[in-house]
């Protein structure tokens, strides 16, 4: 049974979908670069994902190392309220606020999922994840948590 409550103004900054994938060997940066016709009017700003890796070792003699490249790319709304990263390891949708529903995160990840899935062809999902981040801002100092949420922990203090 889902909850039908809807707050107007929602305390959540950003909520996503990810899905993590294993790709065929053929799958390319370009490939996944293409996706950027597709979604050019909903999607105009594109910006590489890139992966980058430093180590550092201390001893008689310090070194360090750094490599870096580019996974994928994250695809930009104008307004940049809402982002879907085509990676070589897999899809995220992301919303920040002010939250619209669960309803519209699922459905806007639902299509832009079919266009991964279809220009990618993932050879299986490794992970699936739905991350919801809240801010509840509270002024200080606080008499009572309880005027702010309706359930709280309990603690001495």
């Amino acid at each position: 049974m889902e909850n039908s409550r809807h707050y107007t103004i929602a305390p959540i900054t950003e909520a996503l979908i990810d899905i993590q994938v294993q790709l065929p060997p053929s799958v390319s940066l370009g490939r996944l670069n293409g996706l950027s016709d597709e979604v050019k009017e909903q999607y105009p700003k594109k910006k590489d994902r890139i992966y980058f890796q430093s180590q550092f070792v201390a001893g008689e003699a310090t070194k360090s190392t750094s490599q870096h490249s580019v996974l994928g790319y994250s695809f930009h709304s104008q307004d940049e309220r809402q982002d879907f990263q085509a990676r070589l390891d897999g899809f995220t949708f992301s919303s920040l606020k002010p939250y619209e529903s669960w309803q519209h995160l699922k459905g806007e990840a639902k299509q832009l999922w079919q266009l991964y899935r279809k220009t990618t062809e993932p050879v299986r999902i490794t992970r699936v994840a739905v991350r919801v981040i809240n801010q509840i801002d509270v002024p200080l100092p606080v008499e009572d948590f309880k005027d702010y949420l309706r359930t709280v922990p309990d603690v001495d203090w």
